[in-house]
């Protein structure tokens, strides 16, 4: 979208996804590869326990992610199931222990940095996903205890698989690929930014919530397999591109549905738009804040 908006296509699978970007006014594509990403995981803002299944059936190394965020390993376990919580109430420390109670790894040591434990899966599949609260993780996990809140459970992982897991949420199942691949664009620019942008949640160690606060996520999610095919498919065609506007990644915002006409949201690449696509799908009017993408308008 090299500075200015897409002009509008044939509606349907034959549009490119950039087609469906054009809310984003002036904005460019730009491909670079970026670091990880930490993810708030569960559904509760803090935990009094954590417990970690391996889904290869191996166990589990302990560590923690050093100032370049590189994981450091101090022990392992061969437990494929672990649990984390304090070793006293209200204390800082946590301990790791298996299905026994038997005390595998602790925090408190002077190996261990800033009193967090990161958690990370022993497979040789470098996409072993790891159980945790209902869900399925690619990555480690990283917890901390905050004193009169209890433990935070953060989910460490690749941008790119974050990605995956939150277009399987944020898009409509049944879109075809240029949709999902304008939504995998549109959700990689818009956590990129947040993590350049915010500091918000550096007390607790994380760069983003899981929920729209941000953006859904829960991990590896399979709506269904078809669906799960196109929208793996979008994530690695799309790899590594993002939105930016005078050589910034932008904040790609997008919602389901801006009722013909998307408002202006603040940014000058994110002025209001009549919606050329969306009315042809969708004639319910608007959901959401009407700002950037619409997600039915892509579909």
């Amino acid at each position: 979208i090299n500075g200015g908006k897409v002009t509008a296509g044939t509606m349907g699978t034959n549009n490119d996804y950039g087609d469906f970007l054009y809310q984003f006014n002036g904005g460019e594509f730009t491909s670079s590869s970026s670091d990880g990403i930490s993810a708030y995981a569960g559904t509760d803002t803090t935990v009094e326990e954590a417990a970690f299944t391996n889904t290869s059936g191996e166990g589990f190394a302990f560590g923690y992610y050093d100032n370049d965020r590189e994981f450091v390993e101090l022990d392992t376990t061969e437990e494929s199931t672990v649990y984390v919580f304090s070793l006293e109430p209200e204390t800082l420390f946590l301990g790791v222990y298996d299905s026994e109670g038997e005390l595998l790894y602790e925090t408190n040591n002077p190996n261990t940095k800033d009193n967090m434990i990161a958690i990370r899966p022993i497979s040789e599949d470098e996409n072993v996903l790891t159980k945790y609260d209902g869900n399925r993780y690619y990555g480690d996990f990283e917890l901390g205890y905050t004193a009169g809140d209890g433990i935070t459970v953060i989910n460490t992982v690749n941008i790119e698989q974050y990605v995956e897991g939150v277009i399987a949420l944020e898009m409509i199942a049944s879109a075809p690929l240029e949709a999902y691949k304008a939504q995998a664009v549109a959700a990689r620019s818009y956590v990129q930014r947040c993590i350049k942008n915010t500091d918000l949640y550096d007390y607790y160690g994380f760069d983003v919530t899981n929920n729209t606060y941000y953006q859904a996520y829960y991990g590896y999610y399979v709506p269904n397999q078809s669906s799960y095919a196109i929208l793996s498919r979008a994530v690695e065609e799309t790899e590594n591109e993002y939105l930016t506007y005078d050589g910034k990644v932008i904040n790609a915002m997008f919602c389901a549905a801006n009722g013909g006409e998307s408002v202006d949201g603040g940014y000058p690449y994110l002025i209001g738009y009549e919606d050329p696509y969306e009315g042809e799908v969708w004639t319910k009017g608007p959901m959401g804040h009407r700002i950037g993408m619409s997600q039915w308008g892509a579909y």
